[in-house]
C-alpha cells in the first residue's frame, strides 16, 4: 500500500500492543457493522467488500481522486468501476474458490453485485442504499472514535491534518475498508488461519482481555509490544457470546473454537469458556505481526489525516452526516 507520506504515527512510548487492541476492536466492530449490512452474515460482508475495494481502488491511490468522490452522495458511476474476478477475489481474502463463488452466488441474487464484462461489481445503486448510507455512518463514527482512543495514549500522526471543510464520509469509508481487510488478512496469514477463524479468535482474545482495553492504567501497564499479559488478567468468553458478538450462528462458532482447540492456538478452560493463552500471544509470529500491524495502522491514521480526518472531526462530523444523509433521504 502506498504511503502518502514518509512520516508515520509516533509510538514513543511503546504502546504497540495496547494500540492493537483498540484497533482489533476497530476491525471486529467494522465487521459486525458490514455483516449488519449485508444480511448479516460475515463472509458475505468479507467478499462484497473485497469486490467493492477492487472497483474503486484508484479511487484511494491519490488525493485528487480521492476527493473527486470523496461525499456521501458522489459515487462513482458504474462504468468507471473495474471489475473484478471470482479468482482474484478468492486470492485476495484467502479463501477457497469454490467457497467465494458460491457466496458470490448469493450475492448476485441478492442484488448487491452484478456480473459486467470482465468480473463483478458493486452497482452504484447499491452504494447509495439506506443500508450502506447507514454503514458509512457507523464506519465514521468508528474511525474517528479509533483515533480518539489512540490520542488518549499519546499516538498520534505525524502527518498533520488538512483543514477540511468538504465531506469526506465515503473516502473514509474506502480507507476504512482498505485497513480492515489488510488487517484481517495480514491476521490470517501471522496465524496461519482462514480469515474467518481468525475473526472469532481475534473476538475471543479480546473479549479476554476486555479491561485492558480502555482501562488507562492496565492499559499503559501491558502497552509495549513485548508486554502481555499473564492468563490471570485473561477472561474466558463463551461461545455463544462471541456468536452474538460476531453475529453469526452458536452452532458454527462452537464448531470452528473447537476446531481451534485442536490446532492450539486457543483452549477451553475447566470452568467453561475460550481463552487464548499468553503462550500463544507469545510466539514470536505473532509479536512480530504485532508489530507489522502497528505500521498498517500508522499508513491509516495518516491517509484519515491526509483527507482532514481526525478525532476531533467525531462530532461535527457525525452532525453533518446526519443532515447530508436525511436530505438524500428525503
Amino acid at each position: 500500500m502506498p504511503s502518502m507520506s514518509t512520516t508515520a504515527a509516533a509510538f514513543l512510548p511503546d504502546m504497540r500492543r495496547k494500540t492493537f487492541r483498540l484497533r482489533s476492536n476497530f476491525v471486529l466492530h467494522a465487521a459486525r457493522l458490514v455483516a449488519q449490512a449485508i444480511d448479516r452474515d460475515v463472509v458475505k460482508a468479507l467478499i462484497f467488500l473485497a469486490i467493492s475495494r477492487a472497483n474503486v481502488r484508484a479511487f484511494t491511490r491519490t488525493v485528487p481522486a480521492m476527493i473527486s468522490f470523496s461525499g456521501l452522495s458522489e459515487v462513482p458511476p458504474d462504468e468507471v468501476r473495474v471489475p473484478v474476478t471470482v479468482y482474484r477475489v478468492a486470492h485476495d481474502l484467502g479463501l477457497p474458490y469454490e467457497t467465494t463463488r458460491r457466496h458470490i452466488a448469493k450475492l448476485r441474487s441478492d442484488g448487491l453485485c452484478a456480473l459486467v464484462e470482465g468480473g463483478l461489481v458493486v452497482p452504484r445503486s447499491v452504494l447509495q442504499g439506506p443500508a450502506f448510507l447507514q454503514a458509512i455512518e457507523g464506519n465514521f463514527a468508528l474511525a474517528t472514535n479509533l483515533l480518539a482512543e489512540l490520542e488518549k495514549f499519546g499516538v498520534t500522526s505525524n502527518v498533520r491534518s488538512v483543514s477540511s471543510a468538504i465531506d469526506v464520509s465515503r473516502q473514509t469509508m474506502r480507507l476504512s475498508v482498505e485497513f480492515f481487510l489488510d488487517a484481517v488478512c495480514l491476521m490470517a496469514r501471522v496465524m496461519e488461519l482462514n480469515i474467518v477463524d481468525v475473526l472469532l479468535l481475534r473476538a475471543a482474545s479480546l473479549a479476554n482481555v476486555d479491561r485492558l482495553v480502555h482501562d488507562l492504567v492496565l492499559g499503559a501497564q501491558f502497552g509495549g509490544l513485548n508486554d502481555i499479559p499473564s492468563d490471570d488478567y485473561r477472561a474466558p468468553v463463551s461461545a455463544f457470546a462471541v456468536a452474538a458478538f460476531m453475529i453469526m450462528p452458536y452452532e458454527t462458532v462452537r464448531r470452528r473454537l473447537a476446531r481451534l482447540v485442536t490446532l492450539g492456538v486457543i483452549e477451553r478452560w475447566v470452568h467453561g469458556g475460550y481463552v487464548v493463552p499468553q503462550a500463544v500471544v507469545s510466539r514470536p509470529t505473532v509479536i512480530a505481526g504485532t508489530a507489522e500491524f502497528a505500521s498498517l495502522t500508522e499508513e491509516f491514521m495518516s491517509r484519515l489525516a491526509g483527507i482532514g480526518v481526525s478525532p476531533r472531526t467525531y462530532i461535527s462530523g457525525i452532525d453533518a452526516y446526519r443532515s447530508r444523509a436525511g436530505a438524500i433521504r428525503g
